[in-house]
């Protein structure tokens, strides 16, 4: 689901969002920007930011797989927030070879839903882990 939603946003943003589409004016637009750096658009060449990529995706699966409850319903939409939304840029980055952002907010660089998914997942999971972690030492 997150996954598909990072995708058609990224499409619509493609098809209606070449010109800048002011929502609330110096806060808030959207506009297609074409990211060939990392967070913050900052440079690093391609193949390292690829590789990085497939490794922290990796890295991420793994961690997730071994030491967060997955049980948990809040735990699997935080985990398939992550992932969908590191798959989703990764998908552009082989695709185009860049990230398609086009969410503007107030002085921040550009992003995209991926982004969005990404931030708020690790943060609720941390939240959610944090809670998980303390009733199980409760109990013990």
């Amino acid at each position: 689901m997150f996954l598909g939603l990072d995708q058609l946003t990224k499409y619509l943003a493609v098809m209606f969002f070449k010109d800048p589409f002011v929502i609330v004016d110096g806060f808030f637009k959207m506009q297609y920007v074409e990211n060939t750096g990392i967070a913050f658009s900052l440079p690093l060449p391609y193949i390292l930011i690829l590789i990085s990529n497939f490794v922290l995706l990796f890295l991420l699966a793994t961690f997730a797989y071994k030491v967060v409850d997955l049980s948990a319903l809040p735990a699997k939409i935080c985990v398939s927030m992550i992932l969908a939304g590191g798959i989703g840029n990764l998908i552009d980055r082989l695709i185009h070879h860049f990230v398609i952002d086009f969410i503007s907010i107030w002085a921040y660089p550009f992003f995209n839903l991926a982004d969005a998914f990404i931030t708020i997942g690790v943060l609720l999971l941390i939240l959610f882990y944090g809670r998980i972690r303390q009733v199980k030492t409760k109990t013990i």
